[in-house]
């Protein structure tokens, strides 16, 4: 008797099954690999990087550039490149608020950033305030900017508010 043919003590076709499973399985985790790397997109953050683009374009407009663009953010948000902001070795630094504490305890006092918080939407989500620190090492500043969304998507400062200064 040829055992190669057999599988415990039954044809092959238990053997087969199984090895279809597998490549069946092994095609789904391919095909679901890009979702679980970047993660789905959560419809209440679907809107949050549209508004931080266009607080950072405001405040590049107005104050000018960083050296570091800190965003804070969630785990399953996705991230998006801020154009400008390598230059000059400028980075971007996705942050969890919990870390934030330890990240400018530990920044160098002469690099300057922006660090744009929590962004809160209205009802109907048209309108949204987002709370902005600007500083370095010598001390911050705390805005709130309000921005308001156009009927084409494009949002736009629409106040901006000076909410308190800090020097160390």
């Amino acid at each position: 008797m040829n055992h190669k043919y057999y599988f415990c003590g039954l044809h092959s076709w238990p053997k087969r099954l199984l090895n279809s499973c597998f490549r069946m399985g092994g095609l789904l985790l391919i095909l679901m690999l890009p979702a679980l790397a970047c993660g789905f997109v959560n419809a209440r953050y679907e809107t949050n990087n549209e508004v931080r683009l266009a607080v950072y374009q405001y405040e590049r407009e107005t104050r000018g550039p960083t050296d570091d663009l800190v965003l804070d953010f969630e785990r399953d948000e996705p991230r998006l490149r801020f154009e400008g902001q390598a230059e000059n070795g400028g980075r971007t630094v996705w942050l969890y608020r919990l870390g934030a504490k330890e990240f400018f305890a530990l920044r160098p006092p002469e690099k300057t950033y922006l660090y744009l918080q929590n962004i809160a939407y209205n009802d109907d989500r048209s309108m949204a305030t987002v709370t902005v620190f600007r500083g370095n090492g010598a001390g911050y500043e705390e805005r709130e900017l309000t921005l308001q969304r156009d009927p084409t998507g494009h949002w736009s400062v629409i106040k901006d508010d000076l909410k308190g200064k800090s020097s160390n």
